[in-house]
Parts: structure tokens; C-alpha cells; sequence
């Protein structure tokens, strides 16, 4: 018999797997460099936030503050009307008008059920059952297991739709109006002192309009409308529900930059601390946001860490069951070496146990190693 060209064949296999674990394991390496480099930069920007604010007076710009960063409480003020024109609403004193749109629809539940037909075999199956309630958008009924017989529309004529002041302060400082945006308690808004008005194309006959606090029948071309309060009790799949909402002025906590008379968010690095806050809030609270890439950091370390115990594994090819548990020794070992390495620095203690984590793998993982290639 030959078994040259099988030694031959598996010999290539090998070799092929091999390269590719080893470019699994630089690629992994290099990438947990980048992703402990960027965690880094980020906790030194909140850490530089941190030993670096200062404290402002709210009714007066301290030209002294110029570029820094300031911290203060104050009551927020705004002289905008809000409107909302497709219905003639309108408000002030306040920062945010919210129209909050609900269509009434059909929502699916799945029920999933075991049956036995025999000692020890099950028929797994499923059930569906039907429900109404209101939704800020189409649910969508092609999905439905019985989609012939639950319909829902296909477009919602009206959509939630948020107003926001443009002029806003604090004291003596401006602060974008992106940043107010549903900040506070929302309040109802009583519809019953306004002249709501339609357009005339909007609705087609038969439609049904719920407003809050507000009943009025109103004649539009020659289609009557119906409105009705939102305390109906029995809407039609396909009704409409719309409620408005305020949002007082309020006082709130500002952490930023200042710019002449304007205030702008504190970011860097991947890290952006919260900027307003209802209330009176500390500055180590405003800093306890988490940095808008510390989840994204976390989710690449666990990828790398599998990625790494593939590369691991090619490289061990055909060892079996200990193959495994060495290549995920391995893979602590190498995520503990990088972390110690970028760490240290800036945490020594942490450092340290990263250290002795990638000790403890080596000393178990290397005799393994060499054992398993003799």
C-alpha cells in the first residue's frame, strides 16, 4: 500500500490551516491593539474632563472661562413660541411640543408547544393568537401567519413629531436646542381652547381622528370628519390617536465648553459626557456617561477573543479536546499580554493582574503546547 500521498495531502492541510490561524492571530492582535488603544484615549478624555472643570457664574459670561470646561445649574429659559401648523397648535414657556401619533392595529404572539408521541420523542408546534393596541408605527401584517384575515394600513397619515425652542439659555449662556429635546416631565396639552384644523386631503371618508381632552365634529370639502376624544372605547383597527405634549422649562445642570456666550458638549476621544441634565446634578455624574464607544470596545474584545482562540485552533490542528482548551488558555494569555501592555501606564494595578493572568495561561498553556507537538 502507499501512504505517501495521503502524508503528503494531510501535510498540505495542515500547512494551509496553520497559515490561516496564523493570519487569524496577527490580525487579532493587531486589531485588540487598536481597540485598547482607542479605551484608552477615551478614558483619558474623561479623566482630563475630570481634573479640568470649572465652576461659572449663570447670569454673567466669564471671559476668564473662555475654552474651558464649565459646570453650573441654572433655570433654562426660552421666549419661542412652539408650533405645530398641520393643526394649529401652539405653545410657549416651554421646551419641547411633542406630537405623539398612534395608529390602532393587529400585533401577532407566537405560542410555542411540546407535545410527546412517544417515550421519549416530542413534536415541537407552534399556535398563533391576535391582539389589538396603538403603535407609533405600521406594524407590519404580511409577516402575520394569517395575514389573509388581520390587516393593518400600510401608511400612517400623521407621524410623531417633536418641536423644539431654537432660542435657548441658561442665565447668560445659549445652549443648542438639540440638546433640550425632551428634557424634563412632559405635561398633556388640553386641546379644548384651540380651533384644531385639518387639511383637506388629509384623511378619506370614514376616518377616525382621537384627540385627547377634545371632541368637535368639523366639515372639511364635503367629507365629514370625525373627531373624537381619546377616552373612546371602541377604536376601529386603522384609527388614529393623536395626544400633545409639553415640556416645561426647567432648571438643569450644564456641562461644557464655553465659547463666548455659547455652550457646547464636552467630547473627545470617543468619550462625550452628558451636556444638560434635569435638575442639580453633580459633575461626577455628568461624567459618569459612558463613553459612546465603550460597548463597541467591549463587543470587539469578546470577537477578538474567539477570533484568537480560532487562530489557536488551526494552529493545533488535529489535537482534539486539549487543543481547544489550550488555544482558549492561549487567547486569555495574549488578550492579557496586549491589556498589560496598554494599561500599564495608566492603571499599574490592573496591569498587574492582567500580568499575572497572562503568567498563569503561560505556564499552563506552554508545556501543553510542546507536549502536544511532540
Amino acid at each position: 500500500m502507499n501512504y505517501s500521498n495521503d502524508n503528503s495531502s494531510d501535510g498540505v492541510i495542515r500547512f494551509i490551516v496553520g497559515a490561516f490561524g496564523l493570519l487569524l492571530l496577527l490580525g487579532s492582535i493587531f486589531f485588540l491593539f487598536s481597540v485598547e488603544g482607542m479605551a484608552k484615549k477615551s478614558y483619558l478624555a474623561r479623566e482630563f474632563a475630570r481634573k479640568n472643570w470649572v465652576e461659572t457664574a449663570v447670569d454673567n459670561i466669564d471671559a476668564e472661562k473662555e475654552g474651558k470646561i464649565v459646570c453650573f445649574t441654572g433655570m433654562i429659559s426660552s421666549d419661542d413660541t412652539l408650533s405645530d401648523k398641520a393643526f394649529n397648535i401652539s405653545v410657549d414657556k416651554c421646551l419641547t411640543l411633542k406630537r405623539k401619533v398612534e395608529m390602532y392595529q393587529y400585533y401577532e404572539r407566537r405560542h410555542r408547544h411540546k407535545e410527546r408521541r412517544g417515550k421519549n420523542s416530542y413534536r415541537t408546534y407552534y399556535t398563533y393568537s391576535y391582539h389589538k393596541d396603538w403603535f407609533e408605527s405600521i406594524n407590519n401584517s404580511n409577516a402575520f401567519n394569517m395575514n389573509n384575515t388581520y390587516r393593518n394600513p400600510n401608511k400612517m397619515k400623521f407621524r410623531t413629531q417633536l418641536f423644539n425652542a431654537k432660542n435657548v439659555c441658561i442665565g447668560a449662556h445659549k445652549i443648542p436646542s438639540f440638546s433640550i429635546e425632551a428634557l424634563g416631565t412632559p405635561e398633556k396639552v388640553h386641546l379644548a381652547s384651540f380651533s384644531v384644523i385639518l387639511p383637506d386631503t388629509a384623511f378619506e371618508e370614514h376616518d377616525k381622528i382621537l384627540f385627547n381632552a377634545f371632541h368637535q365634529e368639523q366639515e372639511a370639502g364635503k367629507t365629514k370628519k370625525d373627531i373624537i376624544s381619546v377616552d373612546d372605547r371602541n377604536p376601529e383597527i386603522g384609527d388614529t390617536r393623536i395626544v400633545f405634549y409639553k415640556y416645561p422649562l426647567c432648571e438643569a445642570t450644564v456641562f461644557g465648553v464655553q465659547k463666548g456666550e455659547n455652550l457646547f458638549p464636552f467630547a473627545k476621544d470617543g468619550f462625550e459626557a452628558s451636556f444638560v441634565k434635569p435638575g442639580k446634578v453633580s459633575a461626577d455624574e455628568m461624567l459618569k456617561q459612558k463613553s459612546t464607544g465603550e460597548l463597541a470596545v467591549w463587543a470587539c474584545r469578546i470577537i477578538f477573543f474567539f477570533v484568537l482562540s480560532g487562530g489557536f485552533f488551526c494552529l493545533l490542528y488535529k489535537t482534539g479536546g486539549l487543543g481547544c482548551f489550550t488555544a482558549l488558555l492561549g487567547s486569555f494569555g495574549v488578550v492579557s499580554g496586549i491589556a498589560c501592555c496598554v494599561w500599564l501606564t495608566v492603571m499599574p494595578f490592573v496591569s498587574i493582574i492582567w500580568l499575572s493572568i497572562l503568567i498563569f495561561s503561560s505556564i499552563i498553556a506552554i508545556p501543553m503546547l510542546f507536549n502536544q507537538n511532540r
